[in-house]
């Protein structure tokens, strides 16, 4: 499960997983409680499904993108 659990978080991992539709999976460690970790990390492992679903269209999406580009090398090495 993508978690980035830090103090002051930067943008870059969220963004990453952003661009599969995957939304707020950070929490600034520097300022949460113990409750607010604990309720963060419940509610991630209940979005197990979506994130397994978004993580398979992203590899589906990826390896189309991965086919074009050798069926473009080949037909240039043609």
């Amino acid at each position: 499960m993508p978690v980035e659990a830090v103090p002051r978080p930067t943008r870059k991992i969220a963004e990453a997983f952003d661009t599969i539709g995957l939304h707020d999976i950070t929490v600034d460690t520097s300022t949460a409680g113990a409750d607010t970790l604990q309720g963060f990390l419940a509610r991630t492992l209940d979005r197990k499904a979506e994130v397994d679903e978004r993580v398979r269209a992203a590899e589906r999406a990826l390896g189309g993108v991965e086919d074009e580009l050798r069926a473009t090398i080949r037909a240039a090495r043609a």
